[in-house]
């Protein structure tokens, strides 16, 4: 249960990443 800290890692990095926004999304429904 991460996605805290990837959302988190996101909005640091920035719009460039919402591209993995479905990936991460995709990922913790798999955990």
């Amino acid at each position: 249960m991460k996605l805290e800290s990837i959302s988190l890692l996101l909005l640091l990095s920035g719009p460039v990443d919402f591209t993995f926004l479905p990936l991460l999304l995709e990922a913790g429904q798999v955990d």
